[in-house]
Order: structure tokens, then sequence, then C-alpha cells
């Protein structure tokens, strides 16, 4: 009824779709998430990579996910791994919102349940279903075609800076672009001071 509920609202008080050249570029996306170490002291990174519609790796991010988010995850599951790998798509369509904006865009994720999260635009836990709201609004404010696909682990470029390695993508001519963490602590209700609280 939810999703009933939204449809009937969205065509009441969507915009026109608009019709321009940028509807035929094609962009690809992939996107990582990582958790590592012992139960009392888990890791996290997520990293995407901006694949341009000539075939160009063109910009990038990768970082350790801050510790008050990782409490926040680690609250929640202790293995969030399904959680860090919704949590890179949003970050991706945040930063890159400029570039794809109207275009087609082919997310590649090597994580099966939160690719279905995005096919669905529904998250299977509280916080997941946060991130793909608030995804969801993004996409639908940029009138982006999307398609989530798979991509087996060894072939995802998001993998690298998912775990902090960056030395292949800048050599392949991309930019490294920042990751907004106080916009997804706002998403997951959290009131975050950065400063030095940002993982490695």
């Amino acid at each position: 009824m939810t999703a009933l509920s939204f449809l009937c609202e969205r065509v009441l008080t969507a915009p026109p779709l608009s019709i321009t050249p940028a509807c035929l570029q094609s962009w690809v996306i992939f996107t990582d998430g990582a958790c590592e170490g012992p139960d009392d002291n888990k890791q996290g990174g997520v990293g995407g990579v901006l694949v341009d519609p000539l075939g160009r790796v063109v910009s990038f991010f990768g970082g350790g996910v801050p510790v008050d988010i990782m409490r926040c995850l680690l609250q929640k599951s202790k293995n969030p791994i399904y959680e860090l790998e919704v949590l890179p798509v949003l970050v991706s369509v945040w930063l890159w919102k400029g570039r794809i904006n109207l275009a087609q865009v082919c997310w590649y994720l090597d994580n099966e349940a939160s690719r279905s999260a995005f096919i669905k635009g529904q998250g299977a836990t509280p916080l997941a279903a946060c991130m793909v709201d608030a995804f969801t609004a993004e996409e639908m404010k940029l009138q982006l075609k999307s398609w989530f696909a798979r991509v087996p682990s060894l072939s995802n470029l998001a993998d690298s800076p998912s775990r902090l390695e960056d030395k292949l993508l800048l050599e392949l001519g991309a930019v490294k672009g920042p990751i907004d963490w106080l916009a997804m602590g706002k998403v997951l209700g959290l009131d975050l001071e950065m400063g030095d609280r940002t993982a490695a």
C-alpha cells in the first residue's frame, strides 16, 4: 500500500520528463563496500568509480567509514556489509549528479542483496531503507534512467578504492572526489562532528 501511495503522489507532483541529448548518454558507475577486522574493531570502507560515455575512467572516491557511522551500523548488525554496499551508491549520486543528470546510468555492484534493494526501491534493514529512499529521491530529481547490474568482485573497479588503494585509478587518469559524510550522517539520523573522527 505504501508503494501504491508513493506512485499516486509521484504521478500528481512529478515535473514533466525532460528530453535532451543527455538522455542518450550512458554512464557506468562501479561501487563497492568493505568490512574487515575483528568483531570488536571492524573497519568499513567504500569506493566508487565513474566511467564516461566514451569508456574513460574519469572520477572516483574511496575512503574509510567514519567512527560514528561505523558504530551506528554495528549497533544494527555484527557484519554490516549489506549497508556498506548500499552506502556508496548514494555517495555516487551526490558526487556525480552534475555529470549524470538526465542520463542513462548502469550501476555495477558485486553484492546481490544491495543490488536487489535498488531494483525494488526498498532496503531490507532500517538503515538501508533510509539510504535507498534518499537515493530514489535524487534519482527522480535528476531523472536518471538507472539499470542495476552484477559484477564479479575481481572485475569491480571500485574494489581497490574501497580498500583505500588509489594507485590504479590515479594511473588511469581519474580524479578523486570527496565523500559527503555529513550528508550521510543526516540520512542515517546522526549528528556528526567530522573533525578527526573520519577513519583512516
